[in-house]
């Protein structure tokens, strides 16, 4: 008895030791994990971060062309008629002139007597000539960072262009410096002397760093004389790790010593995110929530936005902006795409059916467009659940080029089968008024980027104006996303746009909420 007890005692103690060893492995691959997911967000916004002030660049040198090009002789009438074009067109904050560190003229107006800009803070390698930062007196309240070329010519731009990266996370770092002399140029966040010297002096064109203190990661252009880096703070990685350890510890406490093989194996299988969101798909927590679309005129609910949430099964919510690049990288968008129509179409059925003026818009990737399989799946359950095809509107996203023969054919049979298609987030991505016009689409999706200060800022202001514009002259349809303020939906009603959605009407809601409240919804 006594030897048996001895035995069962020292199972229970190997058990023990197996349970904490596994605890202590799930730990470590937790912050493995973790710090890894960390390293790629930091690469993928410096990435970002350079590829924008690519784009401001070659903006810049568009409206230096066009304007030297076109023999008007300065702040003339056809030349500050060019100058407002040209800034509409390439979609900066304006175009001028500048002599003696005076701006003589610009797409804003003749300024009188002129406008002081100061002496340059920067000459690049080219030649071109840099104010950073400045506040000028026909636009108070607004910084801006302007760029002149030889002959004066200047391209105003907003300085945190660069910056206004995807991921709106006020303990990240993102700057551009000068390659050759380590001035920053325009930064977000607490930018770092050392940080900067990595980017500059670094033999390898972009890099990563990981210290006690943060993740840095850079980024150098091939073709001109400025760098990027984003840094972010390692605490993060300690805060997700703590979280993803959370998930795994149960999978220690409940293995026992003849599985330790397994479960260890098993935890390195399941510790990632990748194998986490499978799982999820596997078990039905991807869940739908609908965000109401407004008619501004009326302020009645015309429609709604059909938004994917995750929900773990202990309740905790995972945010989109984590999973979707998962699922993007890993070939999960199909599988998440098709469960949102499954679960959208059954949700909003008794809706769509009883109110033929209500619409769901249903988000797609351009891989979405091109899978001959979505387009089959969205056929069968409209004919199941007996929904008219012009209920349900379709949403591509930004996140890939879809300007292609195959992208316009199955836009041409989705819209011929009476479904409205819209471009989402227009203007942070690959999106132009040319490339709406070649696919022949219906609506355009304001971003809430541009949404955000869009009553103050009066260069925003004035680049959701020329959007509108634009769009209308088209026939094209202009829904605002991110309205959270009265102000800017003064600003978008005085513009004509006729359709909006944010939290200022409404956040996103499970549909037993959203069906209650479009029954008692009374503007």
């Amino acid at each position: 008895m006594l030897e048996i007890d001895r035995r069962s005692i020292a199972a229970g103690l190997v058990g023990l030791a197996a349970i904490a060893a596994l605890i202590a492995i799930s730990v470590a691959v937790a912050r493995e994990q973790a710090l890894d997911w960390h390293r790629e967000r930091v690469e993928r916004l410096a990435d970002e971060v350079l590829q924008r002030t690519e784009r401001t660049r070659q903006r810049v040198q568009t409206v230096f062309a066009a304007l030297k090009a076109s023999g008007s002789r300065p702040c003339s009438a056809a030349s500050q008629t060019l100058m407002r074009a040209v800034a509409i067109d390439v979609r900066i904050a304006g175009a001028g002139y500048v002599a003696g560190d005076e701006l003589k003229c610009s797409s804003w107006g003749q300024h009188g007597s002129s406008v002081p800009v100061g002496p340059i803070d920067y000459r690049s390698s080219v030649a071109v000539e840099i104010r950073l930062e400045r506040e000028l007196s026909i636009a108070p309240g607004t910084r801006l960072l302007l760029a002149s070329d030889e002959s004066g010519y200047t391209a105003l731009v907003s300085p945190g262009e660069a910056t206004a990266a995807a991921e709106d996370n006020p303990l990240v770092t993102l700057a551009v410096l000068a390659h050759s002399t380590g001035r920053v140029l325009t930064a977000r966040g607490s930018p770092n002397p050392e940080w900067a010297s990595w980017a500059r002096t670094s033999e390898e064109d972009r890099g990563t760093r990981v210290t006690e203190g943060h993740i840095v990661a850079w980024r150098r252009s091939a073709t001109a004389d400025f760098a990027a880096y984003a840094a972010m703070p390692a605490a993060e990685v300690a805060r997700d790790a703590s979280r993803l350890a959370l998930l795994l510890t149960p999978v220690g406490l409940i293995a026992g010593c003849a599985l330790v093989l397994a479960g260890y194996l098993a935890m390195q299988r399941n510790g990632s995110m990748q194998a986490l969101l499978r799982g999820g798909l596997r078990r039905s927590e991807i869940v739908v929530h609908y965000q109401p679309i407004v008619d501004l005129a009326t302020e009645r609910w015309v429609g709604a936005e059909a938004l994917v949430r995750w929900r773990r099964p202990g309740g905790e919510w995972v945010a989109p902006a984590i999973f979707i690049p998962i699922a993007e990288r890993h070939g999960l968008m199909e599988q998440i795409t098709t469960r949102v129509m499954s679960i959208a179409l059954a949700d909003m059925a008794p809706i769509l059916r009883q109110r033929p003026d209500i619409f769901v818009s249903l988000n797609m990737t351009g891989s979405d467009l091109r899978s001959p399989a979505i387009r089959k799946t969205l056929s069968g359950l409209l004919h199941r659940h007996g929904i008219a095809p012009r209920s349900v509107h379709l949403e591509l996203t930004e996140r890939e080029i879809v300007d292609t023969d195959e992208a316009r054919h199955a836009i041409a049979e989705l819209r011929a089968a009476g479904h409205s298609v819209a471009a989402d987030d227009f203007g942070v991505g690959y999106s132009n008024l040319a490339y709406l016009e070649s696919l022949h689409l219906d609506c355009i999706k304001i971003d809430r980027v541009f949404m955000a200060g869009a009553s103050e800022c009066e260069p925003r202001k004035q680049t959701i104006a020329h959007i509108i514009e634009l769009a209308q002259e088209r026939g094209i349809t202009v829904i605002a996303e991110g309205v959270e303020a009265p102000g800017q939906v003064d600003f978008l009603r005085a513009r004509g746009v006729s359709l909006a959605q944010g939290w200022l009407f409404s956040r996103a809601l499970p549909i037993d909420e959203y069906e209650q409240r479009l029954r008692t919804h009374h503007p």
